[in-house]
């Protein structure tokens, strides 16, 4: 899951979801905004690291998200000059770089992605323009493919403002995610 999404409501969804299993990794200030970040030994240690908790439980929260109570990764961004509008573009950016580092290193699941902004640049660095819409998985909640090196992939999509805080769980749980835990 790529959460990219700020809202309180997110917040409740990713902190019931690490409660039914899914491992929640937090990226730093570093991570989100550092444009050469991505391309460091360091990403892909990340990325070989999220792989294999998804491979071992079946479900990630890759998250943007500071801890509760802190600004830290806004305080950083205007020390670096940046607008709220180029935060936003920088951190899912660096969040849709993981996604494809994850994908390009052979992740076969279902995303899903929290937040507009986070879903736009996902389709921008996997270079794809469309997404054909399979089914509604839940009010709001869009199941649907896109093609990427050569085949189908699956995304659920929705925007972080809304649903019970149980969501995330019961559309992991409604696909199969984490059913087949690995020792």
């Amino acid at each position: 899951m790529a959460c990219g999404s700020v809202n309180p409501v997110t917040r409740r969804q990713t902190a019931a979801a690490e409660g039914c299993g899914f491992q929640h990794v937090h990226l730093s200030v570093r991570q989100k905004l550092d444009e050469a970040w991505p391309s460091e030994n360091e990403s892909s240690a990340l990325i070989e690291d999220c792989l294999a908790r998804a491979r071992r439980y079946g479900r990630v929260i890759l998250d943007t998200n500071d801890p509760e109570g802190s600004a830290e990764t806004q305080e950083r961004a205007a020390a670096m000059g940046l607008s709220l509008p180029q935060t936003r573009v920088r951190v899912s950016k660096a969040l849709a770089e993981l996604t494809k580092g994850l994908l390009d290193r052979g992740l076969e699941a279902t995303l899903l992605c929290v937040g507009g902004d986070t879903l736009l640049a996902l389709m921008q660095a996997v270079g794809t323009h469309e997404l054909t819409p399979v089914c509604e998985m839940a009010p709001g909640v869009v199941l649907t493919s896109f093609v990427y090196g050569g085949r189908a992939r699956y995304i659920l999509a929705k925007s972080g403002g809304f649903g019970k805080p149980d969501l995330l769980c019961c559309l992991a749980d409604r696909i199969g995610a984490g059913r087949e835990e690995k020792a």
